[in-house]
């Protein structure tokens, strides 16, 4: 039997008849999709399968009667009377709700649901608040965006609230696993922008256990962008945004939460303030810009470590009362990143280190330093990627730390933190950098000379001493050329022609010893005319790889001298 309820409501059509005023009536969901206006019935909303769809805009409450269905506002308005003690949609003792896409104004509490799947031996049915954009009661200072009294297992989902003193406000709701059902409430991708100079909130937990809050954003409240509140225990904080608020995230008596991955930025009484709170975690938070990053007062055993804390002025983090509160973990775990550490020892033994009543032992040089066990510049999940070793700042031990490779290869591939010559010049990587040619090009300046080689490496060209022994070596190389492999008639004359190549290179090398660089290249030209493959005149050597790298060489000695002329 449906339950029977006595609320009255406003209903404004946007419609395109003109002249149709605002009337009084009942509007109970999903029962009455039509209201009676001038004596005319007008339909204002279509009911379908479980799906109750607005086609206008209406005026005061939707009071939600029946449980499992879906309302959908299709982007229309529900406007309220703009003072009093009005609910936008109204849900009491109801399971299984969906509310989305409906945009809500002028009522004390946008969205309220009150003793919904609670405790007991039913299966709980999801509440879903969902993509909608609500605009409260500003003067009010009950005003809430989203309101839960005794409520579970709701999830809040993608909605924007403003011009509320609380944005999100849970009352006793959220509960762990009973009988084997999940009670817990999820707060997720939220948008809650303050009201100013009214004191307001984000998200404030009220005795309320177990809840999961995740990438919401909370900005510009004078309180607080999240407040745990009265035995608020057991809850998770992951990936939120608290900017530009009084407090950034704040606990009163509320213990065994985490606070992981929020960005916790500008704030301007306290990033994370515990007051007295027990036993919390708060892990890899970026805590920036705050007049005070953290403040713990009369708590007892909360641990903070691998945090960011940047630039919070005057004080980084400030321990007063309690014990046990820890800031670093032993090893590899260890401690907080503090812009203002001085890279040695521990953090806050130094009066000019603004951690104050407290001391991290095991301080990180840098940023998110504990995702990188090697400190190497490169997290420990990177180095899974390239296949690098998470242990050894420097896998191929050429003098490079993987992280600076990498870093240097910018997607490239070069340098390779796996290979020590990136470049197969026989110079590893490191020494590469150090003087000054690149780890990825054997040949830095492209002069014809690989580095390892090149006297001058960051010069085109290379001194005269260079060229001469180089040409020397050429001497003796000829004379190693089998006799097969020239054109002679007999091995006499292959042996003559051998001969005489040798003796063109060594009388090269005579020329540049004395200087006289033109003649050098008039004589190494005569070597070439016999083995580069044109006539005339005829080579004097058959197609063989010997003949080749004469050739080649031939013609890198010729450019070499070209740089000395």
């Amino acid at each position: 039997m449906k339950k029977k309820h006595f609320y009255t409501a406003v209903i404004l059509l946007s419609f395109l008849i003109i002249g149709i005023q605002p009337v009084l009536a009942t509007i109970h969901v999903p029962s009455q999709t039509t209201i009676i206006i001038d004596g005319q019935e007008v339909t204002i909303a279509t009911y379908s399968g479980v799906i109750y769809t607005l086609i206008a805009d209406v005026g005061e409450d939707l009071f939600i009667q029946e449980s499992d269905i879906v309302v959908d506002g299709d982007y229309h308005k529900i406007t309220g009377p703009g003072s009093g003690t009005g609910v936008g949609v109204d849900i009491n003792g109801e399971n299984g709700i969906t509310i989305k896409n409906l945009t809500i104004d002028g009522f004390q509490n946008g969205i309220r649901i009150t003793n919904s799947n609670l405790l007991g031996t039913v299966e709980p049915k999801v509440n879903t608040i969902e993509n909608n954009t609500i605009s409260t009661i500003p003067s009010d200072s009950d005003s809430r965006g989203i309101r839960l009294y005794n409520a579970n297992k709701t999830d809040i989902i993608g909605n924007t609230i403003s011009n509320s003193y609380w944005g999100i406000h849970s009352v006793s709701s959220g509960d762990t696993i009973n009988n084997g059902w999940d009670y817990s409430n999820n707060i997720t991708g939220n948008t809650v922008t303050g009201i100013s100079p009214e004191i307001s909130g984000g998200i404030w937990l009220e005795g309320s256990t177990y809840n999961t809050l995740t990438l919401n954003t909370m900005t510009d409240h004078s309180f607080a962008g999240i407040y745990l509140s009265l035995q608020s225990d057991n809850n998770t904080l992951t990936g939120n945004t608290a900017s530009n608020n009084g407090y950034g995230i704040k606990l009163s008596d509320s213990s065994n939460n985490t606070m992981e991955g929020n960005t916790i930025d500008g704030n301007t009484n306290t990033g994370i303030w515990l007051d007295p709170s027990n036993n919390n975690t708060i892990k890899e938070n970026d805590i920036s810009n705050n007049v005070r990053g953290l403040y713990i007062e009369n708590s007892n055993d909360n641990q903070i470590y691998n945090n960011n804390f940047i630039d919070n002025m005057p004080t980084q983090a400030e321990v007063s009362g309690g014990s046990g509160n820890v800031f670093n973990l032993a090893l590899p775990i260890g401690g907080n990143y503090w812009s203002d550490w001085s890279g040695s020892g521990s953090y806050g033994d130094d009066p000019e280190e603004s951690l104050i009543g407290g001391v991290d032992m095991s301080p990180w040089e840098n940023e998110y330093g504990w995702n990188d066990t090697d400190g190497d510049g490169l997290s420990d999940d990177d180095e899974v990627i390239y296949g690098t070793d998470p242990l050894d700042p420097d896998s191929d031990d050429d003098g490079l730390w993987d992280g600076t490779e990498v870093d240097m290869a910018g997607g490239t591939g070069c340098p390779d933190p796996l290979d020590p010559d990136s470049d197969d010049d026989t110079l590893l990587d490191g020494e590469e950098v150090d003087i000054g040619t690149s780890p990825c090009n054997a040949d830095t300046d492209d002069d014809g000379v690989n580095d390892n080689f090149d006297p001058l490496p960051l010069d085109p060209g290379v001194t005269e001493g260079y060229i001469e022994t180089e040409l020397r070596a050429d001497a003796d190389f000829i004379l190693t050329i089998d006799l097969d492999l020239f054109t002679g008639p007999n091995n006499n004359a292959n042996k003559g022609r051998r001969g005489a190549l040798s003796n063109r290179a060594n009388a090269a090398a005579n020329q540049v010893a004395n200087e006289n660089y033109q003649e050098a290249i008039d004589i190494l030209f005569s070597i070439l005319d016999r083995v580069d493959g044109e006539e005339p005149p005829k080579d004097w050597m058959i197609e063989s790889q010997d003949k080749t790298d004469l050739e080649v060489e031939m013609m890198l000695m010729i450019d070499l001298l070209g740089y000395l002329l």
